[in-house]
């Protein structure tokens, strides 16, 4: 274990702040200061946001010799803080704005279901959505409270071109099947007439159906609403005249305090930190630590003897080159809104959770070849490598 690494975290000093004098008053005010349950300090596990829920430590590391002051319970500072990290995905009713990642996701499950053999759902047949008419949320990961949802039900009408010789279903069927999953009467739309089939224009009909999603890995990833790659984020549904807004948050593990959520009741309610502490570690005791600091072992004197080599700066990477004509489409961009210190990681897909390829830095052009299926990401290449990074941190430029 090191107290100093390899890494911008320690090799670079940007001064110091205003915010550093509260800083420093809290860590004077609360020095010798620990958190205990049962007279033993406690490891006391905390995350960037809990996404507006807590969760248990047993759940994220396994283990059941866990002291029962971490609590699986609903976090509103965090929900509320607008510094809380969150992704969303807007879907319109009438599915117009479905991405083809997710138009995937919705065929791929119809293949699955016998009431849909009749139509072609392969890869490369035509597949539109007519209309989103419900989406619900289902199947936590773990016991209530818990809102870690699992599964998405989708309810929608679709057309496609059936199979030579076959049929499409008898709407009256399909009616009764949505009633049953959903307890309720829902309307059928009238179906779209098909045309008349020849060689170079296949009979088309519609449908209504219901499918169900897994949330992760393949909701998340194709609406790009990922944000650590950790499939633990908390989603939540919204609804309004034309559309189903999907929302994610947690960034981190989720388990005992949230950083943003102690920063928004300390500057939105004026908490101190004891209620902070009690209410993210319930039942864990603030004590006074009353133990010696353990004195730094003296170092040998023969390593004073022998100098090492003279310390030389770490030189800046060197940008790979793009010498290559664009392509037919494709656009020049460089790498632009990361820190100078900072890098953007080039994945092997558009998801946060792929393996990283290599680590673009600052000022690196790139070209855009596409945009990805998933919302916010393009693939990109350079003569060397080639891979999806996200688009807000690319700046498009002239060659």
């Amino acid at each position: 274990d090191w107290d100093v690494v390899d890494t911008t975290n320690d090799q670079v000093f940007k001064g110091l702040l205003e915010e550093n004098k509260n800083t420093a008053n809290a860590v004077a005010g609360t020095e010798g200061l620990v958190l205990t349950y049962g007279k033993k300090l406690i490891t006391a596990w905390y995350s960037a946001s809990n996404g507006g829920q807590t969760e248990l430590p047993q759940h994220v590391w396994g283990g059941s010799d866990i002291p029962p002051c971490f609590a699986l319970t609903d976090d509103p500072w965090d929900a509320e803080n607008p510094d809380s990290l969150t992704r969303k995905a807007t879907l319109k009713k009438d599915g117009s704005n479905l991405s083809p990642a997710f138009l995937r996701l919705l065929r791929n499950a119809l293949v699955t279901q016998e009431a849909y053999s009749a139509f072609r759902l392969d890869e490369g047949a035509p597949f539109r959505v007519d209309a989103v008419r419900e989406m619900r949320l289902s199947d936590p990961r773990y016991e209530e409270p818990s809102r870690l949802m699992t599964r998405l039900q989708v309810v929608f009408d679709f057309t496609a071109e059936l199979k030579p010789g076959r049929s499409a279903p008898e709407a009256g069927e399909q009616e009764l099947d949505i009633r049953d999953l959903l307890g309720e009467s829902t309307p059928t739309p009238a179906q779209t007439p098909a045309p008349t089939a020849s060689p170079d224009h296949p009979e088309t009909a519609s449908a209504a159906c219901t499918v169900t999603l897994d949330i992760f890995p393949g909701v998340i990833n194709a609406l790009g609403i990922s944000i650590s790659g950790a499939d633990n984020e908390i989603v939540s549904l919204t609804e309004d005249d034309s559309s189903f807004t999907l929302t994610s948050g947690r960034f981190g593990h989720g388990v005992g305090l949230s950083q943003r959520g102690a920063q928004y009741q300390a500057s939105k309610d004026g908490r101190g930190f004891e209620e902070i502490l009690a209410f993210y570690y319930p039942g864990a005791v603030i004590k006074q630590y009353s133990g010696e600091t353990a004195p730094l072992p003296a170092p040998d004197p023969v390593l004073a003897e022998t100098p090492g080599p003279a310390p030389t700066a770490t030189p800046r990477p060197t940008l790979m080159p793009v010498t290559e004509a664009l392509p037919e489409g494709a656009w020049l961009a460089s790498v632009e809104n990361i820190d100078d210190d900072s890098s953007l990681n080039l994945r092997s897909e558009p998801s946060p959770a792929a393996e990283i390829v290599m680590r673009l830095y600052k000022h690196q052009r790139l070209i855009v070849l596409e945009y990805a299926e998933v919302n916010g990401w393009v693939r990109v290449k350079t003569d060397a490598a080639e891979g999806y990074v996200m688009y807000s941190f690319l700046k498009q430029v002239k060659k």
